[in-house]
């Protein structure tokens, strides 16, 4: 029903100034005369009331430079301005719905408008879903359906009096949907086109702080990634469902990965590592002498008790699994559990002492001595990928005493390494088997094998060797010819393999009559960019006089000593894959105020006595002092550096009282004596019992 119009709406008003009719002036006794000084009452505010009925949306009302918006939940107000009377109110209703019965009425001081709005028009929706595979919900305005398959055409009516695009407000764990709003040819009628496609997400992995080793990382048929310093992801999406998985853990820690609950962002699924370090040791000293596995956080746990006889364990880990290796228990493997953890024999190795261990980046090797009734048995086992074990080769000679040298401290690039046992190099194939013997060595001297970086699109594998005829050192290559030019160094040299901090192989010699029979003791480093020569590594600050040199098994640990030291075995430069360390500061960091010494292994060859530095896996044990000092471990960092002992004699450390015999990331084990009594210290291990603690 159309109300009355009083006035016409969207047009002006007229308004009309009342003004007073002329007479005489005067005051009230004496109205004939007006008031000479009138005052002016100023502008009156005017106002506007507005009432709305049947509104579904907004509805906006425009007066006098004002804007108001009205609701369902503001159907009424009043407005004020200043100021003489102005022009008529405006409004505009909903889009779709016909608010055009109004009803406006002038008062003395402004308007009164009452707006009347119709029921809304029906709006429709037609939904087209494709490729679903699961319940999908939609949302219109106050409508909600759900859908569970394709459908074409579905029709959702609603009567909003405004227009906004539905939403889907459900949809498969497995898929990503998305939908298209399109207006048709009808003013009132709309479609939304939904298609479901497989959901793909970025998988995360998401660590709180750097691990103590890389793990390596596989998802579905991506390539593997190696994780270790910072968070990484997988550089292609996948399914949401797939699942990353440890492939490899390196050194000793146990890892666990875990999926997070999945966060808003519906194209990322993150994944949580976490790895806690742990160290295999002997301790015959404890209260139940045993094998011990301990963690950072000093929870312990006994493997084997019984004497083990010694300290020292060798770990060795293949993808994701651990092997231990002791002389007296033998080979073992490291199984993990909620409970805890334990350890079982390893199939097939036989019965036997195990006298010596390598490792290469790929295998380890074992040298084992069997009791027979004829004598002792040597055998050379391998342990390869995935724990799996190889016998290389036998020995049934008592004379035949096995010593196994690396030709190199990493693997071949085709995966084929060189040992010597006993009095000769034998080839051993990637799947960890000698296939040949490369060459035969006489007995006696010593032998210092390595494979050198690529050169001329071969890597070539030296013997250097003392000669027992000139006293010198000898140069071979396996399968070459070739010879090294003015190479004569004393058969006292050194020869050690570094990897800097570029990843780069060092090929190092420190000795003298490299030149020439007249040259004296220096470092010189294999130069093989161009040609097959000895240079001096300009980037090793050493002193002119240097004395000997050594590294780790794996070449991450390089030390030389001073020449002409007041003190013996003087440290001159300690280099890990990081570069050289600062020793200043390292020891202003840590608290060192005395010379720093280290323990010097002396060996016997052609040329006679002669002396080398041996850290251990990274790790390397100091001396602080002159005959009496302390004794310290380190990585070459401050944050790796501990005291383990003070008071010691310079005598003591020197004859082989301190001993490295468990050593990981962050970790080691030293076993030592102090007044009679054997003692065990676990530097990085809470309550290690070390002199920092």
């Amino acid at each position: 029903m159309q109300a009355k119009r009083i006035l016409p709406f969207f047009v002006s008003l007229l308004f009309f100034t009342i003004t007073g009719c002329g007479g005489g002036g005067g005051s009230s006794s004496n109205p004939g005369n007006p008031d000479p000084n009138p005052v002016d009452p100023g502008p009156q505010n005017r106002e506007l009331q507005v009432t709305v009925s049947g509104l579904v949306a907004e509805l906006t009302v425009t007066w006098q430079g004002q804007t108001i918006v009205l609701n369902p939940d503001r159907l009424s107000t009043n407005v004020e301005a200043p100021g003489p009377a102005g022009g008529a109110p405006e409004y505009s209703g909903p889009q779709y719905q016909n608010c055009s019965d109004y009803e406006l009425v002038e008062t003395d001081n402004g308007y009164n408008l009452t707006i009347t709005c119709a029921e809304p028009d029906p709006l429709q929706l037609r939904v087209t879903i494709a490729g679903l595979q699961g319940e999908l919900g939609v949302q219109w305005f106050d409508q909600n359906r759900s859908y569970d398959g394709d459908i074409t055409g579905a029709l959702i009516e609603s009567r909003p009096g405004v227009l906004v695009e539905p939403s889907i407000t459900a949809m498969p764990a497995l898929q990503n949907c998305a939908g298209e709003f399109v207006a048709t040819d009808q003013p009132l009628a709309f479609t939304y086109n939904i298609e479901c496609t497989e959901r793909v997400v970025t998988h995360h992995i998401v660590i709180d702080a750097a691990l103590p080793y890389p793990v390596t990382l596989a998802l579905a048929d991506q390539e593997p990634i190696v994780i270790q310093q910072e968070s990484v992801r997988f550089p292609t999406g996948s399914s949401p469902l797939d699942t990353v998985s440890i492939t490899a853990v390196g050194g000793t820690q146990r890892c666990e990965l875990d999926r997070q609950v999945p966060g808003e962002n519906r194209d990322e699924q993150h994944w949580s590592l976490s790895c806690r370090e742990y160290l295999v040791y002997g301790d015959p000293r404890a209260e139940n002498p045993g094998i011990y596995l301990t963690y950072g956080n000093g929870e312990k746990f006994l493997l084997e008790s019984g004497d083990p006889g010694s300290y020292a364990v060798d770990t060795y880990t293949s993808l994701d699994k651990q092997a231990v290796l002791h002389p007296d228990f033998g080979a073992r493997i490291l199984e993990f559990s909620d409970s805890g953890v334990s350890w079982r024999p390893m199939d097939q190795i036989p019965a036997g002492t195990i006298f010596q261990t390598l490792f290469t980046d790929n295998v380890a090797y074992m040298a084992i001595v069997s009791q027979r009734a004829d004598g002792p048995f040597y055998h050379v086992w391998s342990i390869g990928s995935n724990l799996e074990t190889r016998e290389v080769t036998t020995n049934s000679d008592e004379n035949g005493h096995v010593r196994l040298i690396p030709v190199s401290p990493r693997a071949d690039i085709v995966g084929i390494d060189y040992l010597f046992l006993s009095n000769r190099f034998v080839r051993i194939s990637a799947s960890g088997q000698e296939t040949d013997t490369a060459t035969t060595v006489e007995p006696g001297g010593e032998v210092h094998a390595i494979k050198t970086p690529p050169f001329q699109g071969q890597r070539l594998s030296w013997i250097f060797r003392a000669n027992e005829t000139t006293g010198r050192l000898d140069a071979n290559f396996f399968g070459s010819p070739q010879t090294v030019p003015d190479f004569h160094p004393d058969a006292q040299a050194n020869v050690a393999v570094w990897y800097d901090d570029a990843g780069n192989e060092r090929v190092l010699l420190l000795g003298a009559g490299v030149g020439g029979p007249d040259q004296p003791r220096q470092l010189v480093e294999l130069d093989l960019l161009l040609e097959l020569a000895w240079t001096v590594p300009l980037d090793l600050p050493v002193p002119q006089s240097v004395g000997y040199m050594g590294t780790d098994e794996r070449g991450q640990t390089l030390v030389i000593t001073r020449g002409d030291d007041d003190l013996e075995d003087g440290l001159a430069l300690l280099a890990t894959t990081t570069g050289p360390v600062d020793l200043d500061a390292l020891s202003r960091a840590v608290g060192i105020t005395g010379q720093l010494r280290v323990r010097p292994e002396e060996r016997e060859n052609a040329g006679g006595i002669y002396r080398t530095a041996q850290a251990y896996k990274g790790w390397l044990l100091l001396f602080e002092g002159g005959a009496t000092g302390n004794v310290w471990l380190t990585d070459g960092s401050a944050a790796h550096t501990w005291k383990i002992d003070e008071g010691v004699a310079w005598t003591a450390f020197r004859g082989g009282a301190y001993n490295l015999v468990a050593a990981g990331a962050t970790m080691a084990a030293v076993s030592y004596e102090r007044a009679g009594t054997q003692m065990l210290a676990l530097p990085g291990v809470s309550g290690g019992g070390i002199a920092t603690d």
